[in-house]
């Protein structure tokens, strides 16, 4: 157990264990005075651009970034500085782009004013988490869901055409085969005709309906469809049922 006094009297009132601590957090923290020079670069900070934190202290921004790509960096990191030096107010989290090492980078960042026992602020706390994995991977599931949306449309167009590719030749089918079936022209002459006739009409009525049901399916997945409420003969489902597949069996 850890006592009030052993944390005064030891750890957190030695500089160099308070600096140790800033150094092993795995996030950006640094400390500048109102004129933007560094007083405060954490270890992981100053690593990530290849330097120590002693070649921070006492320089600007533009002082340490001065590659062309780092240009708007440079003048957006100096404004919000600047804002917060002259407002006196904090800038929770919010987005920004850098550079490291020429990569593009973005962090999750905050400014907080310093605060002497004036009410004057005298230094900007800058405390940031990278999070461009994190970015790259929600852009990743932003082009796979816009990827699956589109082959989901091509699909539906795709089925939406076939349907009606399929159901003009099958009407004429059906239409056809309940003429012959019921004679309207004069007898067929054999009994079996007439039931080979009322099969294919049957089959054709049946190949209608698969076609309706995966345009149905299509509409179910696009959230258009209607549900409508109906009395359904179980018998007639079933002999329907028999008739397609007892040949098989």
């Amino acid at each position: 157990m850890v006592t009030d006094g052993f944390l005064t009297d030891g750890f957190l009132s030695n500089p160099a264990f308070l600096q140790q601590v800033i150094d092993a957090a795995p996030i950006v923290i640094s400390i500048k005075d109102r004129d933007g020079r560094y007083v405060l670069c954490n270890q992981y900070s100053a690593e990530r651009h290849g330097l120590a934190p002693s070649d921070f202290l006492g320089k600007t921004v533009s002082e340490i970034f001065k590659s062309q790509a780092e240009n708007t960096f440079r003048d957006e990191i100096t404004a919000i500085d600047t804002h917060v030096i002259a407002t006196g107010m904090q800038i929770p989290f919010f987005e920004e782009t850098i550079f490291v090492k020429n990569e593009e980078r973005r962090l999750m960042t905050s400014k907080t004013p310093l605060i002497d026992e004036s009410g004057e602020t005298t230094f900007v706390l800058t405390i940031a988490i990278d999070i461009s994995e994190r970015k790259d991977m929600e852009a990743a599931l932003i082009i796979a869901k816009e990827e699956a949306e589109l082959a989901n449309r091509t699909k539906s167009d795709f089925l939406a055409n076939m349907s009606h590719e399929l159901r003009t030749p099958l009407n004429s089918i059906i239409g056809f085969a309940q003429i012959l079936s019921t004679g309207i022209f004069g007898p067929l002459g054999d009994r079996r005709y007439t039931e080979y006739a009322a099969d294919i009409m049957h089959s054709g009525e049946h190949l209608l309906s698969v076609i309706g049901d995966v345009l149905d399916i299509s509409k179910i997945e696009a959230g258009e469809a209607a549900i409508v409420d109906r009395e359904l003969n179980i018998g007639e489902m079933l002999a329907d049922s028999v008739a397609m597949i007892h040949e098989r069996a």
